[in-house]
């Protein structure tokens, strides 16, 4: 027997000794269960009511937009909300104020004209658990299907509706709600 033998069978036995169950639990300490990442949930609503003025191109909200905007805030006042994303439009950035002003966040201005993907892989990055996103008729149904979920058109004349989507990990709900008058 040569004089690396005896090292050869300990390094073998403490390999075995180390793969064992009982070294595992000896030498980790409590186990720790993985993270699974947490739900995320996503508040989408279209701008409240807008004045129609012709040739304005980014009007503001009429008396019922921002009735309809405290009625927002009044729903959501009970979620922690992470972050919220608006277009730079005024319709929006005003339908979300109210939000904006209880929760000391600011706003995440986003382009609407940029692909949906694009603030869905935002938004599917953010560390935040609760989101909210003020779009339009004719970007919500592309945001909600760049989420993997399916809307039918917004009609240019409804307001009130709120997108309510929940993703954990690879699956998706998505609830519509009513919200103000």
């Amino acid at each position: 027997m040569n004089r690396y033998s005896g090292a050869v069978r300990r390094r073998r036995f403490t390999a075995l000794l180390l793969a064992s169950p009982l070294a595992c639990k000896r030498s980790a300490g409590p186990r720790a269960e993985p993270r699974t990442p947490q739900a995320k949930t996503i508040y989408i609503v279209r701008h409240a009511e807008k004045q129609h003025i012709e040739g304005e191109r980014d009007p503001e909200l009429t008396d019922a937009g921002h009735r309809r905007a405290v009625a927002l805030r009044e729903r959501l006042a009970a979620v922690k909300l992470g972050a919220i994303f608006s277009s730079d439009y005024r319709r929006t950035v005003q339908t979300v104020a109210p939000l904006v002003d209880i929760s000391g966040l600011d706003i995440t201005l986003y382009d609407p004209a940029a692909p949906a993907t694009n603030l869905a892989a935002t938004l599917r990055a953010s560390p935040a658990d609760h989101l909210l996103v003020a779009g339009h008729s004719n970007t919500i149904p592309d945001l909600i299907h760049a989420l993997g979920g399916a809307i039918e058109p917004i009609d240019e004349a409804r307001y009130g509706d709120l997108y309510i989507i929940t993703l954990d990990g690879d699956s998706i709900d998505l609830q519509t709600e009513r919200f103000g008058s």
